[in-house]
């Protein structure tokens, strides 16, 4: 491919990206050892390495490594920021929320 890191989805809950030896993560370089059956202990450079002469012997290029990563169908919302309190104190049975409730 021409370009450095690419995404194509697959499906709807897979993805296959393209990616540089050197860009993965350690998670990343033990799942691709272990789909090759390989050893997935030691350190960063150490499965670097391990992954490279593997990748070569499959007569692949180790700079257009495809990952296929599983994604939610659906993304998750982050937690809101400061400021964002709920004042109903419905949820609170606290004694300074519950002097503080308002009744319906």
């Amino acid at each position: 491919m021409a370009d450095e890191q690419s995404s194509v989805g697959v499906s709807a809950n897979t993805e296959v990206e393209t990616k540089k030896l050197s860009e993965l993560r350690v998670i990343d370089l033990k799942a691709e050892l272990k789909k090759r059956n390989l050893d997935t202990s030691g350190n960063k450079s150490v499965l670097m390495e391990r992954l490279r002469r593997a990748i070569e012997e499959e007569g692949r290029d180790p700079d257009e490594i495809q990952l296929t990563t599983d994604t939610p169908s659906k993304k998750i919302p982050k937690r809101g920021g400061r400021g964002k309190f709920n004042t109903t104190f419905e949820h609170c049975t606290c004694l300074p929320c519950s002097t503080t409730r308002t009744s319906s």
